[in-house]
């Protein structure tokens, strides 16, 4: 029995060191979990590598948002003065601010229809 002890720890903590690892490059990770179906239908992120939030639909398509509507800002080309950030994600959507010190945006995704829309919010 102890044999077979030692196989397993090292398996167990290796597999923990990988989920670190993995868990170490999101800034930001959130689903629409439901509870009456105890099932999430998407997740949004961000990684710490890229400044987008990426919307990935359980069973669907992988998207990433970068340009914020007809607001002129994007998240990957003027990172990192702007940036996601209050991001909140249910079953309506994803919704964030971007901030940006000349124009800030409350934005909002639409997951299913794959949209984005962002107003200022008047605050620099």
């Amino acid at each position: 029995m102890k044999q077979h002890a030692f196989p397993f720890v090292l398996m167990a903590t290796l597999s923990t060191n990988l989920a670190s690892a993995t868990l170490s490059e999101y800034r930001f990770y959130g689903t629409d979990y439901r509870l009456n179906s105890g099932r999430e239908h998407f997740a949004a992120y961000v990684l710490k590598s890229d400044p987008c939030i990426t919307v990935d639909v359980i069973k669907g398509s992988k998207k990433r948002y970068c340009e914020l509507g007809s607001s002129g800002i994007n998240l990957e080309r003027d990172a990192p003065s702007v940036y996601a950030t209050n991001i909140t994600v249910d079953v309506s959507g994803v919704r964030f601010i971007a901030a940006a010190p000349w124009n800030e945006q409350e934005c909002s995704i639409d997951v299913y229809n794959e949209e984005i829309t962002c107003a200022a919010t008047g605050k620099n």
